[in-house]
């Protein structure tokens, strides 16, 4: 073993508003139609990044803006509180979350690497 690691770039692209609306209709598993308000709004305030959506659609499933209703049978959400939402705000907490939660040897390492840009 020479230690040495084959790195692969990958670039993704912005999504369009297509992309996100589809995307969103999958996830939430309705027709595009009912999603299609909440996934231009999320496209708007995420500007396509595919990482952003991600991290802003968690982020408003967490703070119980986006929510499963029982009674109608499918995913509910507050459209002005969708939009009063941050999006760096809403990333930046989740980014930081989700680096708590790594082992300490690992935290380390993001630390160092961080450091490189």
């Amino acid at each position: 073993r020479s230690g040495r690691a084959d790195v692969v770039t990958l670039t993704v692209g912005e999504l369009s508003p297509d992309d996100v609306s589809e995307l969103v209709s999958e996830k939430l598993c309705l027709p595009r139609r009912y999603a299609s308000e909440l996934a231009d709004l999320v496209h708007g305030k995420t500007r396509g990044n595919p990482f952003f959506v991600i991290q802003f659609l968690r982020s408003i499933l967490q703070r119980k803006i986006l929510t499963y209703s029982v009674r109608h049978r499918r995913w509910t959400w507050d459209m002005v509180a969708v939009d009063m939402q941050m999006i760096s705000e809403g990333v930046a907490e989740l980014l930081v979350t989700r680096f708590s939660q790594l082992p300490s040897s690992l935290m380390q390492t993001v630390k160092i690497v961080s450091c490189l840009g």
